[in-house]
């Protein structure tokens, strides 16, 4: 919003400024006096618009050049702060990729113990696969 009405400035100036000019120009040209004082006055007029207009164009500069070092200075905060919480996102991460790793080293053992204990427990007649072995006069009963 600020970038519309700056741009409005400008323009709106050099209308004005242009229009001085003209309306000088034209009242010393009507007015009665000699030619020499004519060309002094306008000599003055010219010496007085092109130090307003220095005047001018110096402020702008200024102005320009400050707004381009805040913007400068501003990027360099921001792109700081993101490296920032960049690194702070990396540790996190890294963090909890160990914390998951040493977790499921964790389950892993446990899992092999609790197989292990449970090798040592199975019923005598379980045969490893989690069924029991059947007497063989019930077997051939079951295949005819």
């Amino acid at each position: 919003m600020s970038s519309n009405r700056s741009s409005g400035v400008g323009p709106f100036l050099l209308g004005a400024l242009a229009g001085g000019v003209i309306g000088a120009t034209v009242a010393l040209l009507i007015a009665p006096a000699e030619g020499s004082e004519t060309r002094q006055g306008l000599s003055e007029k010219f010496d007085d618009l092109t130090g307003s207009l220095t005047g001018i164009l110096h402020r702008a500069k200024v102005s320009a050049e400050k707004a381009l070092n805040d913007g400068r200075e501003e990027s360099g905060r921001i792109i700081e702060e993101a490296k920032n919480r960049a690194e702070d996102l990396i540790e996190n991460a890294d963090r909890t990729i160990h914390a998951a790793r040493e977790a499921a080293t964790k389950r892993r053992g446990k899992s092999k113990a609790s197989e292990e204990e449970g090798d040592s427990t199975l019923d005598p007649s379980m045969n490893g696969n989690g069924k029991g072995t059947r007497a063989s006069a019930s077997s051939g009963s079951e295949s005819q």
